[in-house]
């Protein structure tokens, strides 16, 4: 017998046997049934979830779906661009390569042209320096000779010094003389000028085959704004017949200035040696001191139409008539007779082989 017999056997009798009871057989079975139905509850609970986590999965895999398949086709028209492009792609690569070979034709005629710039730059800069370097010698050659003068400065520094001069001396200027430069003004200014050269080891130099270097120093004289007026004279002598001799007054000036208001003069007998300019614009870097008209002086005399008994006078050769110009129509004349001259009346040009008829009038000049 078997355990499959236990039904057959009496209750008291399968109790007794393990293998038959039915008592605690079936208190087990209740348990086991029991855990039996809480996994089958269990499992029916994580069926479920796993079925609720598959539904909201699907939704995300749906969209992942419809993105790749829209990615798919991007891919597809980024495809079908590049197939395009890749002819013009092409054709510029071409295109490049000829620009490529003009280059480098062009290279080496850019080498040549920049070897020639070079060489004029060179050129340029020694010219340059040979310019400042003569500049500079013949302004210090001038100088020296007491002739000041402003060009050893170059351009810019020559407008800087001319302004910065009118500005501290608080110059203005009238339209008397307009013709004339202002530099031209400025310079006539100056009253010294002096040279000094500064050894290298005086100061930082960064140029080891730089010996040194010139500063000149200029001195400039502001004039004052109220001035007392002079006129002035250019004097030029004539020679004349006097006791049928040709003398000509000597120790004359040339140049006389008088002040009408208290009648005090200047002289000049070589006005160059002063730094005067009495030509255009009046000027004068040294002015010689001031006098008062005396009729003991050979100019006081003749202005005082006296005896010239403080004049000197050296004879000249003879001749029949002394003729000199003063200006374009301003002659003076000094003969022993009269002499008869002929006035022609001023005509317009007139082309050749054209007859005019023109009326002199004479003029005669008393001796």
């Amino acid at each position: 017998m078997t355990t499959e017999a236990c039904h057959l056997l009496p209750l008291s009798d399968a109790a007794n046997i393990p293998s038959c009871n039915v008592t605690t057989q079936r208190h087990k079975r209740s348990r086991s049934r029991l855990i039996s139905l809480g996994v089958g509850v269990i499992s029916m609970g994580l069926s479920i979830a796993n079925s609720i986590q598959m539904l909201n999965l699907q939704e995300p895999v749906e969209m992942i779906e419809n993105t790749l398949s829209e990615f798919s086709q991007t891919i597809q028209i980024h495809e079908a661009k590049l197939a395009k492009i890749q002819p013009n792609q092409i054709k510029i690569a071409e295109q490049l390569q000829v620009t490529q070979h003009a280059i480098n034709d062009i290279i080496p005629v850019l080498d040549s042209h920049s070897q020639a710039l070079n060489t004029l730059k060179t050129g340029i800069e020694r010219l340059h320096i040979n310019f400042q370097r003569s500049s500079i010698y013949l302004a210090i050659t001038q100088i020296f000779r007491n002739q000041l003068t402003l060009n050893c400065l170059s351009p810019d520094d020559l407008q800087k010094v001319v302004y910065h001069v009118i500005e501290q001396g608080n110059l203005t200027f009238n339209a008397h003389h307009g013709s004339i430069p202002i530099v031209e003004f400025i310079t006539k200014l100056l009253v010294r000028q002096q040279i000094d050269f500064i050894p290298s080891s005086q100061y930082e130099n960064q140029n080891p085959q730089e010996i040194g270097r010139i500063v000149i120093t200029s001195f400039f004289a502001v004039p004052q704004q109220e001035q007392t007026s002079f006129h002035v004279y250019k004097l030029l002598t004539m020679p004349y017949l006097h006791k049928n001799q040709t003398i000509q007054l000597s120790h004359i000036p040339r140049y006389w200035a008088i002040n009408p208001t208290d009648n005090t003069t200047m002289e000049w007998h070589d006005p160059e040696e002063s730094g005067c300019n009495l030509q255009l614009m009046t000027s004068c870097r040294d002015t010689p001191p001031l006098r008062t008209i005396s009729k003991d002086s050979c100019l006081g005399q003749i202005i005082g139409s006296l005896p010239l008994s403080s004049c000197h006078a050296n004879y000249v050769s003879h001749s029949g008539a002394f003729v000199r110009q003063l200006t374009d129509n301003v002659w003076v004349t000094s003969s022993s007779e009269s002499l008869h001259c002929l006035k022609i009346p001023k005509i317009e040009y007139r082309t050749s082989n054209h007859p005019t008829l023109n009326i002199s009038q004479q003029i005669i000049l008393p001796p």
